[in-house]
């Protein structure tokens, strides 16, 4: 947003990631205390990894927000395949035990991505401290 010509990318952009949107989390999260999974289970605790079935690169979520927000700026990438120190280049989690509790995602990564932007740009106040008047007006808000 402070720099439409160009975005500063970590690592080469081929990194892996599965985001989940944040309601599929608080939704998945409630799912299992309803039916009282940890109850069920050893020390009366349960341990989920909360996430798609797909992933994308890096590459493509910036894509996608680009697109959204109107703009092309010049990706400018730092070298090597992660993203930061401690980054790992492929993220993607076995989901088949929440799964088998019957919960599915109700967004895919693409739909998450979009509608967190779309939040970001109705609710500026929780950026930092600078004012991105341009951006917001030409989103849509589906979520």
């Amino acid at each position: 947003m402070e720099h439409k010509e160009y975005l500063d990318m970590l690592g080469d952009g081929y990194q892996r990631k599965s985001y989940l949107h944040v309601s599929d989390c608080a939704r998945a999260m409630l799912h299992v205390i309803d039916r009282a999974e940890a109850a069920k289970a050893p020390h009366r605790t349960a341990i989920f990894n909360l996430g798609t079935e797909e992933y994308c690169r890096v590459r493509e979520s910036v894509g996608w927000i680009c697109e959204r927000l109107a703009v092309s700026p010049r990706l400018k990438f730092s070298d090597g395949r992660c993203g930061w120190v401690g980054d790992n280049p492929f993220i993607w989690l076995d989901t088949s035990r929440i799964r088998a509790t019957g919960w599915r995602p109700q967004y895919s990564i693409r739909e998450g991505v979009e509608c967190t932007l779309d939040w970001l740009c109705a609710n500026l106040w929780v950026l930092p401290a600078r004012r991105f008047a341009s951006f917001g007006a030409e989103t849509t808000r589906r979520c």
